[in-house]
C-alpha cells in the first residue's frame, strides 16, 4: 500500500485512526487493512464487471481508495478475511442500490451516486464467534466487554464506501448455511437481495461495451490497466487508474498435468532439479529430473498386533511347513565318517640338561 493511500485514510477516518470495533488506541496493534481484498485487482474481468456495474470509466477503479481501507486490530482482521464477521450497512443505504419496489438492482446508467462523507453499520458476527468477547473502550477509557451474539453492540461510524462492504458481506453470507442466513436475513430484512445484486455487478460485461463512449472514451488508446499507471503524487485524491499487478490470479489455462501454479502472492520455493554431473573435464550438463520408482501410494507399516493376528490365522500351516522342513533337514544332512580314536601325546615335563665341558 502506497503512503500516500495510508494519508488518505488517516486524514478520511472519523475515528482519529483508532480501531473501528474496539476503539482502542493506534498504539494497540492496530492496522490499516482493506473492506474489499485488494488481492481481487489481479482478475481483470472481476474489475471490469465492477467498473461497469459501478459507472465508472474500464480500468479506473482504484482499491487502494481511502472508501476502502479502514483501522482495525490484528486479530479481528484475520476473523474478517475468514468471514467470520462484517459489517451491515443501514436499510435506507442498501435500498438506493434497488429500483422503487426492492426488486431489481440499479443499471449502471442508474447507479446511485452517494455523497455522505461517512456512514453506519452495525457489527455482524457471521460464523464461529460463539466463543469470542470484544472488549470495547468507551470514550471516557472505560472498557466494556460484549458476548456474542453481540446484542448491545453499539453502531459503527465510518468513512468506508457501502459498495466495498456490501462485496465482503455477501461472500461472507455465502459461507453459511440456509438456517443461519435465514436467522440473518430476519434480523436485517434488507439483505434478502443482497446476494443477487453483488452477482448483478460480477456478471460478465454486455456484447456492447467496448464501444460504450461512457465505459470506453474513443480518446483511449489503450486500456488503463494494461498501460504504465500515472504517478502518484496528489496525496489529497486517489489516481483513477487500477492497482499495478505484475501476475495475474492463477486460471485454468495454468493448470498442467494436474497441478495448479502456486499464486503471486505464495512464497513456497520451487522444486529442486536434480543435476547429474558426467565425468571429469565434461561439460556440465542438467539431466531429467530422476523419478522415484517407488509408487506414491504411502503403505502401512505392519505392526506386532498386526503379526500376532497373521500368526494365529496361519498356525495350522507354519506348524506343518516347520515339521517337514526340519525333518527335511535332518535326512539330507551327510553323516560325518568315524575316526579311528588315537591315543593322545603327552608332551613330556622333562627338562633336558645340557652336558658338562670339561676344561
Amino acid at each position: 500500500m502506497a503512503r500516500s493511500a495510508m494519508k488518505r485514510a488517516q486524514d478520511a477516518d472519523p475515528n482519529l485512526q483508532r480501531c473501528l470495533i474496539e476503539n482502542c488506541s493506534a498504539h494497540m496493534a492496530v492496522q490499516l487493512r482493506h473492506v474489499y481484498d485488494r488481492e481481487e485487482a489481479a482478475i481483470s474481468s472481476r474489475m471490469e464487471s465492477l467498473e461497469w456495474s459501478w459507472g465508472l470509466i474500464q480500468g479506473s477503479l482504484n482499491l487502494d481508495t481511502s472508501r476502502n481501507i479502514f483501522f482495525v486490530g490484528e486479530s479481528l482482521y484475520e476473523m474478517y478475511k475468514r468471514r467470520r464477521w462484517s459489517l451491515v450497512p443501514e436499510e435506507q443505504v442498501v435500498r438506493q442500490f434497488f429500483y422503487e419496489g426492492g426488486r431489481r438492482p440499479r443499471k449502471r446508467r442508474d447507479f446511485p451516486k452517494l455523497q455522505s462523507q461517512t456512514f453506519k453499520y452495525k457489527f455482524l458476527p457471521i460464523r464461529n464467534m460463539e466463543d469470542i468477547c470484544i472488549t470495547r473502550q468507551s470514550e471516557d477509557n472505560s472498557v466494556t466487554i460484549h458476548e456474542y451474539p453481540f446484542p448491545d453492540f453499539p453502531t459503527i461510524t465510518s468513512h468506508v464506501h457501502p459498495s466495498f462492504v456490501l462485496l465482503h458481506l455477501a461472500s461472507a453470507l455465502c459461507c453459511i448455511d440456509r438456517e443461519q442466513y435465514n436467522a440473518v436475513v430476519k434480523e436485517y430484512p434488507w439483505l434478502d437481495k443482497i446476494d443477487e445484486l453483488c452477482t448483478s455487478w460480477l456478471s460478465r460485461l454486455p456484447d456492447n461495451a467496448d464501444r460504450n463512449p461512457t465505459f470506453w472514451p474513443s480518446h483511449q488508446a489503450q486500456s488503463p490497466s494494461t498501460s504504465q499507471p500515472t504517478s502518484d503524487d496528489d496525496i489529497s485524491r486517489t489516481p483513477p487508474h487500477r492497482i499495478p499487478v505484475l501476475t495475474e490470479h492463477p486460471s485454468d489455462q495454468n493448470i498442467e498435468n494436474g497441478r495448479l501454479n502456486s499464486p503471486p502472492s505464495s512464497t513456497r520455493a520451487l522444486p529442486r532439479v536434480i543435476q547429474k554431473y558426467p565425468n571429469f573435464g565434461q561439460k556440465r550438463e542438467l539431466a531429467e529430473p530422476v523419478k522415484d520408482p517407488r509408487p506414491k501410494k504411502r503403505r502401512r507399516l505392519l505392526t506386532s498386533t498386526d503379526l500376532t493376528r497373521h500368526d494365529e490365522h496361519h498356525e495350522p500351516e507354519i506348524l506343518e511347513w516347520r515339521e517337514n522342513h526340519v525333518s527335511g533337514w535332518v535326512n539330507d544332512y551327510p553323516a560325518k565318517p568315524s575316526a579311528k580314536a588315537e591315543p593322545l601325546l603327552r608332551r613330556s615335563t622333562r627338562v633336558k640338561r645340557k652336558p658338562k665341558r670339561l676344561y
